[in-house]
């Protein structure tokens, strides 16, 4: 039989393709047209958090025309408090600011005191003063010099306090006591300083009556789950310790004379 000889239409494809670049064409017009007209101008910026922050600056621009990402860099770089800025378009003449906050995990002691959140972030305190429940890390004075809020710091002894104080946060025994502070100047002879009563709330505790326990860097998870254990089975004992030394394959316990 001989073979029947098969058409191939290429009108469908020419008139889809069409299409596409008709539409392609009219929207590239309409976007033109939105960043000419005055109708999308910036009328009004709104702010998740309007403490003195003056954004007036931004109205009069055209919506469209904005660079979200550009214009969110610029205001993180006067605002370190906050871990980023977020930029939302309400059309047609709105602009929403969203801050989303830096939470600390610590009292950095330099020059001066800085909170420092989980990422090793520094940045400056609320003007209402600082929270006397967060731990306070000293002993880094001389290792990180100018600091600048809004700047990640990687020194080692920085990320060892607040790796213990994460692993301690999340232990279901040492989270109950407070950290009072950690001397992180030495990363063979680190100390973290505990209040003897659970649940601890604040207040100003005398650093006589707290229990120091010794770390060094090595092992560090397996020696706080060794700290947990100590805790939980000297419940009566804890104000009577005086330090736990950890940095040995077996803890040495000194009680107060």
């Amino acid at each position: 039989m001989p073979r029947k000889k098969i058409k191939f239409s290429f009108k469908p494809f020419f008139i889809i393709a069409g299409i596409v670049l008709a539409v392609f064409l009219l929207l590239s017009a309409l976007a033109d047209s939105a960043r000419d007209s005055d109708y999308f101008q910036i009328k009004e910026v709104i702010a998740s958090s309007e403490e003195g922050k003056d954004f007036s600056y931004l109205k009069g621009e055209n919506i469209f025309s904005l660079d979200l990402n550009k214009e969110s860099r610029y205001i993180l770089v006067h605002y370190p408090a906050y871990r980023s800025i977020r930029l939302v378009r309400i059309l047609p003449d709105r602009l929403y600011i969203q801050f989303i906050k830096r939470y600390p995990a610590a009292v950095v002691r330099l020059y001066r005191n800085f909170y420092v959140d989980r990422y090793g972030v520094l940045f400056y305190p609320p003007e209402e003063g600082i929270d006397t429940n967060l731990p306070v890390i000293t002993g880094i004075e001389t290792k990180i010099f100018g600091p600048k809020p809004g700047k990640k710091y990687d020194t080692r002894e920085l990320k060892l306090a607040l790796e213990i104080i994460n692993f301690c946060r999340f232990n279901r025994v040492i989270r109950r006591f407070r950290i009072k502070r950690i001397d992180a100047r030495d990363l063979k002879d680190i100390s973290l300083f505990l209040s003897p009563a659970v649940e601890n709330t604040g207040g100003n505790l005398a650093e006589g009556s707290l229990i120091q326990v010794k770390f060094n860097q090595s092992e560090l998870k397996e020696r706080i789950g060794t700290l947990a254990s100590i805790l939980a089975n000297s419940q009566k004992e804890l104000p009577q310790i005086k330090y736990i030394d950890l940095r040995y394959k077996d803890p040495v316990i000194k009680m107060r004379e």
